[in-house]
């Protein structure tokens, strides 16, 4: 019986190096593709790469701005997205 939940088998690797509130993000995943019913089609991929170059030009102890421009690596296909994120703790 296919009760719909699978768990799919991956290696994931993450890298961060940052200077002065520059950096460099990368990801890099191999294994099986996931399926979910509202995602992207990389999701779906055996092989994904991600790198994230962003600049964060305000940092204190409750609020982070940052600015990031994405290359997204999918079975030879390169894709762009950028983000303007604001995150405050509470």
């Amino acid at each position: 019986m296919d009760d719909g939940f699978r768990t799919p088998a991956g290696f994931l690797l993450n890298a961060m190096v940052m200077w002065h509130g520059v950096g460099l993000f990368g990801t890099v995943y191999q294994g099986e593709g996931h399926t979910f019913l509202y995602g992207d089609a990389f999701y779906q991929a055996k092989q994904y790469g991600r790198l994230d170059i962003f600049w964060a030009p305000f940092r204190s102890e409750k609020v982070q701005g940052k600015i990031v421009f994405s290359l997204h690596f999918v079975e030879g296909i390169i894709d762009t997205s950028q983000q303007i994120l604001v995150s405050i703790r509470l």
